[in-house]
Protein backbone atom coordinates (compact mmCIF):
# COMPACT_ATOMS: atom_id res chain seq x y z
CA UNK A 1 0.00 0.00 0.00
CA UNK A 2 1.83 3.69 -1.12
CA UNK A 3 0.36 6.64 1.20
CA UNK A 4 1.49 8.97 -0.80
CA UNK A 5 -0.43 8.31 -3.68
CA UNK A 6 -4.23 8.65 -4.74
CA UNK A 7 -5.61 5.83 -6.69
CA UNK A 8 -8.34 5.99 -8.78
CA UNK A 9 -11.75 7.45 -7.09
CA UNK A 10 -9.92 8.04 -4.30
CA UNK A 11 -10.97 5.28 -1.50
CA UNK A 12 -7.32 4.29 -0.52
CA UNK A 13 -5.15 6.24 1.89
CA UNK A 14 -3.64 9.54 0.62
CA UNK A 15 -0.85 11.44 2.33
CA UNK A 16 -0.48 11.45 5.97
CA UNK A 17 -0.53 14.75 7.87
CA UNK A 18 -0.27 15.99 11.16
CA UNK A 19 0.50 19.00 13.38
CA UNK A 20 0.02 20.95 16.41
CA UNK A 21 -1.85 23.89 16.96
CA UNK A 22 -3.56 25.96 19.87
CA UNK A 23 -7.36 25.75 19.78
CA UNK A 24 -9.78 28.58 20.18
CA UNK A 25 -12.52 28.54 22.75
CA UNK A 26 -15.58 29.90 21.01
CA UNK A 27 -19.59 30.88 22.13
CA UNK A 28 -21.50 30.52 19.25
CA UNK A 29 -18.94 32.28 16.51
CA UNK A 30 -17.24 34.66 18.49
CA UNK A 31 -14.06 34.20 20.58
CA UNK A 32 -15.57 32.94 24.36
CA UNK A 33 -14.16 35.71 27.18
CA UNK A 34 -12.72 33.76 29.88
CA UNK A 35 -12.38 35.73 33.56
CA UNK A 36 -9.47 33.62 34.64
CA UNK A 37 -5.79 33.19 34.45
CA UNK A 38 -4.84 32.87 30.85
CA UNK A 39 -5.47 28.98 30.03
CA UNK A 40 -3.08 26.56 28.13
CA UNK A 41 -4.32 25.81 24.78
CA UNK A 42 -2.70 22.45 23.11
CA UNK A 43 -3.91 20.34 20.41
CA UNK A 44 -2.06 17.74 18.42
CA UNK A 45 -3.75 16.61 15.16
CA UNK A 46 -3.00 13.51 12.43
CA UNK A 47 -4.94 13.05 8.98
CA UNK A 48 -4.42 9.76 7.18
CA UNK A 49 -7.15 9.72 3.79
CA UNK A 50 -10.32 11.24 5.22
CA UNK A 51 -10.06 10.30 9.01
CA UNK A 52 -9.13 12.73 11.08
CA UNK A 53 -7.89 12.47 14.80
CA UNK A 54 -7.23 15.02 17.34
CA UNK A 55 -6.10 15.32 20.58
CA UNK A 56 -6.89 18.20 22.48
CA UNK A 57 -5.59 19.54 26.29
CA UNK A 58 -7.21 22.98 27.78
CA UNK A 59 -6.14 23.80 31.66
CA UNK A 60 -7.37 26.60 33.62
CA UNK A 61 -5.04 27.49 36.71
CA UNK A 62 -8.13 29.29 38.76
CA UNK A 63 -11.73 28.51 37.77
CA UNK A 64 -13.19 30.06 34.99
CA UNK A 65 -16.29 31.89 34.75
CA UNK A 66 -17.23 32.27 30.62
CA UNK A 67 -19.07 35.40 28.66
CA UNK A 68 -20.85 34.84 25.50
CA UNK A 69 -23.91 33.47 23.45
CA UNK A 70 -24.08 30.21 21.81
CA UNK A 71 -22.13 27.05 22.92
CA UNK A 72 -19.32 26.33 23.71
CA UNK A 73 -16.90 25.13 20.97
CA UNK A 74 -13.23 24.13 20.35
CA UNK A 75 -11.77 25.29 16.74
CA UNK A 76 -10.19 22.10 15.33
CA UNK A 77 -6.89 23.01 12.65
CA UNK A 78 -7.51 24.05 9.52
CA UNK A 79 -4.48 22.23 8.63
CA UNK A 80 -6.79 19.16 8.92
CA UNK A 81 -9.13 20.17 6.03
CA UNK A 82 -8.63 20.77 2.28
CA UNK A 83 -10.71 23.40 0.59
CA UNK A 84 -14.71 22.70 0.62
CA UNK A 85 -14.19 19.61 3.51
CA UNK A 86 -15.86 19.76 6.44
CA UNK A 87 -16.14 17.36 9.27
CA UNK A 88 -18.92 14.32 9.60
CA UNK A 89 -21.85 15.97 11.10
CA UNK A 90 -22.47 12.71 12.60
CA UNK A 91 -19.39 12.39 14.84
CA UNK A 92 -19.74 12.51 18.29
CA UNK A 93 -16.35 11.96 20.45
CA UNK A 94 -15.47 11.84 24.27
CA UNK A 95 -14.94 14.83 26.38
CA UNK A 96 -13.01 14.73 29.98
CA UNK A 97 -13.38 17.65 32.73
CA UNK A 98 -11.03 17.78 35.68
CA UNK A 99 -11.81 19.17 38.62
CA UNK A 100 -16.06 19.39 38.43
CA UNK A 101 -17.65 18.47 41.25
CA UNK A 102 -20.51 16.64 39.78
CA UNK A 103 -22.20 16.54 42.83
CA UNK A 104 -22.42 20.80 41.98
CA UNK A 105 -23.73 20.35 38.73
CA UNK A 106 -27.10 18.97 38.84
CA UNK A 107 -26.45 15.68 37.98
CA UNK A 108 -24.93 16.05 34.48
CA UNK A 109 -21.81 13.99 33.27
CA UNK A 110 -20.82 12.82 31.39
CA UNK A 111 -18.96 14.78 28.79
CA UNK A 112 -18.79 14.85 25.03
CA UNK A 113 -18.22 16.85 22.15
CA UNK A 114 -20.22 16.83 19.41
CA UNK A 115 -19.27 17.84 15.32
CA UNK A 116 -19.91 21.32 13.89
CA UNK A 117 -19.58 20.83 10.09
CA UNK A 118 -20.76 24.46 9.36
CA UNK A 119 -17.64 25.57 11.39
CA UNK A 120 -15.45 22.47 11.13
CA UNK A 121 -15.47 22.84 15.24
CA UNK A 122 -16.18 20.57 17.98
CA UNK A 123 -18.95 21.97 20.25
CA UNK A 124 -19.00 20.53 24.21
CA UNK A 125 -22.27 18.85 25.40
CA UNK A 126 -23.18 17.17 28.94
CA UNK A 127 -25.85 14.43 29.63
CA UNK A 128 -28.22 14.32 32.86
CA UNK A 129 -30.78 12.27 33.71
CA UNK A 130 -33.72 11.93 30.53
CA UNK A 131 -31.74 15.15 28.73
CA UNK A 132 -28.77 16.32 26.55
CA UNK A 133 -27.87 19.82 26.38
CA UNK A 134 -25.37 21.85 24.84
CA UNK A 135 -22.89 23.60 27.27
CA UNK A 136 -23.29 27.68 26.94
CA UNK A 137 -21.59 30.47 29.29
CA UNK A 138 -24.50 30.26 31.53
CA UNK A 139 -24.93 26.47 32.43
CA UNK A 140 -21.18 26.41 32.42
CA UNK A 141 -21.18 28.98 35.09
CA UNK A 142 -23.24 27.34 36.85
CA UNK A 143 -21.57 23.87 36.88
CA UNK A 144 -18.54 25.45 38.30
CA UNK A 145 -20.25 27.44 40.84
CA UNK A 146 -18.28 26.57 44.46
CA UNK A 147 -15.83 25.40 42.70
CA UNK A 148 -12.09 26.64 43.25
CA UNK A 149 -8.56 25.38 42.56
CA UNK A 150 -7.76 24.10 38.32
CA UNK A 151 -9.97 22.40 35.86
CA UNK A 152 -8.52 20.62 32.79
CA UNK A 153 -10.86 19.63 29.79
CA UNK A 154 -8.98 16.78 27.90
CA UNK A 155 -10.83 15.71 24.29
CA UNK A 156 -9.77 13.05 22.20
CA UNK A 157 -11.86 12.51 18.69
CA UNK A 158 -11.18 10.35 15.72
CA UNK A 159 -13.50 11.85 12.67
CA UNK A 160 -14.66 11.19 9.46
CA UNK A 161 -13.80 14.45 6.88
CA UNK A 162 -16.31 14.57 4.29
Amino acid sequence: ISFNQTYGDGRYARVSTQGTYTPVLKAGTSDLTIDSSSPILRGKWYRIGNLGYVSIYINFSSTPGFTGSGNIAVTLPSGLFSVGEQIDGDFIGSATLVGIDFSLTTNRSPYYVRANPTNNWLELYATGPGTTQPINPVNWNHMINGISGSINIMISATFRIL
